[in-house]
């Protein structure tokens, strides 16, 4: 697993966008473009990602041997021509680069003189764009390129995958970065998702997937006892991931050893561990769980008795590891084919992509499994003569047909494997331009280069959460048609005729793209065929839908259209929806509320539109259009699982296989710059069963320790999502069986704290906000307090209670980790208070509020409204005070000494800052 980007790729994101975003608006004015029917900004977009391509290329000596070709192809013309002289640049020479050299494999004598040496290209994003069709007379001066160009060659263009080693380099992945942190975070509340997030659910979705499809058609070969799963009991380290067996199979330090069993001994256990054990920022007492994890993970792969996929992510295995040994070593041809076969029908998708994050970790994902089939087919060709062969050698011999098997791979995966959708054009476009960068990244030699896939009907452009997903939807909206006199059978027929058509189109041109030798002009047309139909059949399908709005008339349903975006699952992904639906979904979708885009479109008949944000809704899609058995992997706020308003989503959660993983916002990030709690999403669509399936515990990490976050994923740990009839929350963040331990002996005495408020009484209150520490006092500072009412008799035992780390670790695991609410407040579990000595809480809370007042200090708050003069209190100091009273309440919970053990040092690494920390990662709210 690679770690998150590297901050010369932040640095050098931010300088390239911000002159981008200067030369772009200096080109754009630069065109002239007067005609208010012509989306000038689009055409402008398209035009820079043609030439970042171009500049990309050239570097590697691709057009016509000169890293330097359009620099010199415009000194050329104005040398021939004089600058600005009747032809421009552009017209003279890039329409014709654009559309009649790399756009096309034929081509005249005079224009290979102009052209020098270049291949032919082809793919989408040198086809005659709508604007320049409509609109031949667009031209733009040669200054114009000039400065694109001066701007351009500032930068190195780097065509791999290799570490950028200076702020003076450019990858495409930096495309993505300048589009996703930029642009698309403030527009449309989507974050670019690194690489280690991306990895992660990519592999835990497409390859147990894929694996289980070839389980069902050979389940002798994933018996058990069979060959595949003993490779986990012969090596069980081989698949535990390095990170968790680090310093396990040193023997303990005796002071530390020594608290293992005796608990009065482990006053050392929360220092940083040495470095032989330790990974990076690691304790004592997280070493020990780990080693505790480790040691019982590796017993259980030895007794073999993981015999599953779900098992590999459930204990959190190397599943890439594993799947590729499985290819690598596979003696059964039979399983071999079928695994091949396999791989080559899976579709994944990702309905929000961007610019394409998921995609390509999807294609990294998909590429080792592929080459390693295609590997072992050929060790099987040498070594045996059977049936089996026969199959082998057509398919190696298709192979060898293309100069770089790489590149074939590759453009195998994208055509066949790959979908996404995008509400902006620019996102797509840019998508596609880092899929392209990527096949010829592959090519090292010119005479090597084939042309790359047109997948302008694989990565679209369309509101997802907009359009007939399915054939009922679009029965239910013509027979809810009033307006129109139609005969619905008819109709019906005629849509389903057009789809099948679409369909077999699409195909056709897939095929065609898959040839060794391919013909441009049969392409170009099989394409504007295709073109035509979808358009013709998505209009159709538009009016239909804006009638179900209300809307009709040409002119309403071409404004509807323009503000609402439609896309058609129904129509465009027709044959993979008629399967059964995608394979694999994956994605980030964005986090923006409902009520922010409400005046742009409105949905319609979604169960989780009360949940009132749109990764609600595309989590629902997503479901709704997944296969039985697919695989769902999403990445979420944390309140996704995690607060009423979201009961809705939850809803759709009942299924037995899913998996739920939390990530803090404090000290680390998952997204840089963005203060939100995150929760990871697996699922596995299984419509005839029910269940709650595993959790993890609430996961924080520094990104200021060199190597924290990198072994974020590969240590975590799931454990049974616990059912409680009980608890309000069927969601909790728990890691750890002792976790589990204490919230069912609190559960056990049957009593919340709810059952104790009163009208009157004494009012106390407690923090709505903060970070490590849970405060509650008998005055309100602030707003931030809220009030609650209780008998006097107990006001000590309910202070103690919101004041201690036991229901600060009870918020962590059943909120959002930022905001206290009533529920988790009213619905704590409590023992009889009313049998509880008053005296002592009552002594404990004010030696506690002492502290307090000792630690405390007035800060100046300034909003962007108000400022404001606030009490501020530094909790830490106070917790000696807080674990005696946390000793007492357990007492009363009657928790065991390794339970209360546990609650003494929740998250005290972090709360106490035993690593190095800056004050902001602190709490000192009031």
């Amino acid at each position: 697993m690679k770690n998150p980007p590297s901050l010369s790729i932040e640095k050098i994101t931010q300088r390239f966008y911000q002159r981008f975003k200067e030369e772009h608006a200096a080109f754009l004015r630069s065109t002239n473009i007067a005609d208010p029917h012509i989306n000038a900004e689009h055409y402008v977009s398209t035009l820079l990602n043609r030439l970042m391509f171009i500049y990309f290329i050239q570097k590697r000596g691709f057009l016509d041997n000169d890293p330097n070709y359009l620099r010199s192809r415009l000194e050329m013309i104005q040398t021939r021509q004089g600058p600005d002289h009747f032809l421009s640049f552009y017209r003279r020479f890039l329409v014709r680069l654009f559309h009649d050299g790399i756009g096309a494999s034929e081509r005249t004598v005079d224009l290979d003189n102009l052209l020098g040496d270049v291949p032919y290209i082809n793919s989408g994003l040198f086809d005659r764009h709508e604007l320049e069709r409509e609109n031949p007379q667009i031209d733009i001066p040669d200054q114009a390129f000039e400065r694109i160009f001066d701007f351009f060659d500032t930068f190195d263009w780097i065509l791999d995958n290799r570490p950028l080693r200076n702020d003076s380099e450019i990858n495409p992945d930096v495309l993505g970065y300048v589009f996703e942190q930029y642009i698309n975070k403030k527009q449309m509340g989507a974050y670019y998702t690194e690489e280690d997030i991306t990895a992660y659910i990519s592999k835990n979705t497409i390859l147990p997937f894929l694996f289980d499809q070839v389980a069902q058609q050979l389940p002798d070969a994933f018996r058990a006892n069979g060959p595949i799963w003993s490779l986990l009991q012969r090596n069980s380290d081989r698949y535990i991931y390095p990170e968790v067996r680090k310093g396990v199979d040193q023997p303990l330090p005796s002071h530390i050893a020594a608290g293992i069993l005796d608990l009065s001994r482990r006053e050392q256990w929360n220092q940083p561990a040495a470095s032989p054990f330790a990974l990076p920022s690691e304790t004592w007492r997280e070493h020990i769980a780990r080693r505790t994890r480790c040691q019982d993970l590796q017993k259980l792969l030895a007794s073999g008795t993981v015999v599953s996929f779900n098992d590999c992510i459930t204990h959190n295995l190397d599943i890439e590891q594993l799947t590729q040994d499985i290819i690598e070593h596979c003696d059964d041809p039979h399983l071999l084919l079928t695994l091949y076969r396999t791989i080559e029908r899976i579709t994944v998708l990702d309905p929000t992509c961007g610019s394409g994050a998921f995609l390509f970790a999807a294609l990294k994902v998909l590429e080792p499994r592929y080459t390693a089939c295609l590997q072992r087919m050929e060790t099987f060709i040498s070594q045996h003569n059977t049936e089996s062969d026969a199959a082998f050698r057509d398919i190696l011999a298709d192979i060898h047909k293309h100069p770089n098997q790489t590149y074939f791979i590759l453009k195998s995966i994208v055509i066949n494997n790959l979908f996404g959708v995008d509400i902006m054009q620019e996102a797509v476009e840019i998508c596609k331009l880092r899929l392209f960068l990527t096949l010829i990244a592959a090519v090292d030699r010119r005479e090597d280069i084939e042309p790359l896939p047109d997948i302008d009907f694989n990565i679209r452009s369309g509101n997802a959460l907009i359009g007939f997903a399915s054939y009922d939807a679009l029965q239910k909206a013509i027979q809810g048609d009033q307006q129109r006199q139609i005969d619905f059978d008819d109709q019906m027929s005629h849509f389903s005729q057009q789809a099948i058509q679409t369909e077999t189109a699409f195909q056709k041109f897939r095929t065609m793209q898959m040839k060794n030798s391919l013909d441009a002009s049969q392409l170009t047309d099989a394409k504007r065929a295709l073109h035509d139909q979808l358009e013709s059949f998505s209009s159709d399908l538009s009016r239909y839908l804006a009638a179900s709005y209300g809307v009709s008339g040409d002119t309403g349903v071409n404004q509807w259209q323009e503000s609402h975006h439609p896309f058609h699952w129904f129509s465009t992904f027709y044959g993979i929806l008629e399967a059964g639906g995608f394979d694999v979904i994956i994605g980030n979708p964005p986090y923006l509320s409902y009520s922010k885009v409400r005046s742009d479109y409105r949905i319609q008949g979604y169960q989780t539109e009360q949940s009132g944000n749109l990764y609600a809704f595309v989590v629902e899609r997503s479901l709704a259009l997944l296969r039985d058995g697919g695989r769902c992997g999403m990445i979420l706020p944390i309140a996704s699982v995690s607060t009423d308003g979201m009961s809705k989503l939850q809803q759709l959660y009942d299924q037995p296989l899913q998996w739920h993983s939390h990530y803090a916002v404090r000290p680390g990030k998952l997204f840089a710059g963005v203060d939100m709690n995150l929760t990871i999403s697996l699922f596995c669509k299984m419509t005839a069963s029910h269940g709650r399936g595993y959790t993890t515990g609430y996961r924080r990490w520094s990104n200021r320790v060199q190597g924290d976050r990198a072994n974020l994923f590969p240590t975590l740990t799931y454990i049974p999502n616990p059912q409680f009839t009980t608890h309000t929350n069927p969601f909790p963040k728990l890691g750890s069986s002792i976790e589990v331990a204490i919230l069912q002996r609190m559960l056990a005495h049957e009593r919340k704290l709810d059952q104790y408020a009163t009208n009157e009484g004494t009012t106390l209150f407690y923090h709505s906000g903060g970070r490590y520490w849970r405060k509650a006092l008998l005055n309100k500072l602030s707003s931030h307090y809220k009030p609650f009412t209780v008998s006097e008799q107990i006001v000590p035992i309910v202070l103690a209670l919101l004041n201690s780390q036991l229901f600060y670790w009870y918020w962590i695991c059943n909120s959002n980790c930022m905001d206290v609410v009533s529920r988790e407040v009213y619905g704590m579990p409590v023992f009889p208070l009313e049998t509880a000595d008053r005296v002592v809480f009552d002594n404990l809370t004010k030696q506690l509020f002492e502290e307090y007042r000792i630690n405390s200090a007035v800060r100046q708050r300034n909003g962007t409204r108000i400022q404001v003069a606030e009490l501020n209190v530094d909790v830490r100091h106070a917790k000696p005070i807080i674990d005696d009273i946390d000793r007492t309440l357990a007492d009363y919970y009657e928790f065991t000494v390794e339970e209360r053990d546990f609650i003494l040092n929740y998250d005290i690494k972090y709360r106490i800052q035993t690593i190095s920390q800056t004050a902001d990662d602190t709490q000192r709210g009031p």
